[in-house]
């Protein structure tokens, strides 16, 4: 197998209209499917005590979290206070950006790549690690350079990590390109730098899709792992037309996904 079980989590935006209706029925239909992780993004109206306390019930546990950016720079130590409570060794942003914004600039990326040093310090002193997830306009070239190999190349690597989200890397967004997620996995990064994947995957007209129903080849990327034990695999769909079938789908794929390609 390429994914190791206790690897396999769900991103909990993936059946936010299932946690919105019942959360804790929503965790215990999660492990009872097999998962082992969740990724929440956000703390659901919870304290990270009571989300803990859900998660502990249910046998799972979180993988990380995602917080909005405004907060890091606002209240750095109430969030990291939030992430030891919940329990988790990861605590990260989801996005920086959107399209249009201003800061789509070598400027503003490289101002957010000063920030990210500074918030993965903060995060290493308690023994966390901080991470960025992509999306399709993070691949935006300026001067020949994409402005999301400007946070790999300009953060300290020894603490800002990255959840690749597979989907975003391979559409791209709009009229920006998207790119071989293995362009940054084949050895010219150290691949402990990704330690979160988002397994979301892309239809044919390049619509989101359930994992392992679309285009994107998962066990050709997976193969390059040296070290999959290492790696976070959390189920992804950002559009959510049947959330139960999206959660079951996405751990079966997973779990039978083996070192061959997908096709």
């Amino acid at each position: 197998m390429l994914v190791p079980r206790q690897n396999i989590g769900i991103q909990l935006y993936a059946v936010r209209g299932l946690a919105d209706t019942d959360l804790p029925g929503l965790l215990a239909q999660l492990a009872a499917i097999g998962y082992s992780e969740v990724e929440p993004d956000s703390l659901r109206g919870r304290t990270p005590a009571e989300l803990r306390a859900l998660l502990d019930a249910t046998g799972l546990r979180a993988a990380g979290i995602h917080v909005p950016a405004a907060r890091f720079r606002t209240e750095l130590g109430k969030v990291l206070d939030e992430a030891e409570q919940l329990g988790t060794p990861y605590v990260g942003v989801s996005q920086v950006t959107l399209p249009g914004d201003p800061n789509l600039t070598l400027r503003g990326y490289r101002r957010f790549a000063r920030e990210f040093n500074r918030w993965g310090a903060a995060a290493a002193d308690r023994g966390l690690r901080f991470y960025f997830h992509n999306h399709g306009w993070d691949l935006t070239v300026r001067r020949g350079k994409a402005l999301y190999d400007v946070l790999l190349d300009e953060t300290d690597p020894d603490l800002v990590f990255f959840e690749l989200d597979l989907y975003w890397m391979v559409n791209g967004f709009g009229r920006v390109r998207g790119r071989d997620p293995l362009r940054y996995l084949d050895g010219r990064h150290e691949q402990w730098r990704w330690p979160l994947f988002h397994v979301k995957d892309r239809s044919r007209s390049g619509d989101f899709a359930d994992p392992g129903t679309g285009t994107i080849d998962f066990a050709r990327i997976f193969r390059a792992l040296d070290n999959k034990h290492f790696h976070h695999f959390i189920v992804e769909r950002d559009t959510i037309p049947d959330q139960a079938r999206t959660a079951r789908v996405g751990f079966s794929f997973l779990r039978r996904l083996r070192a061959r390609s997908a096709g």
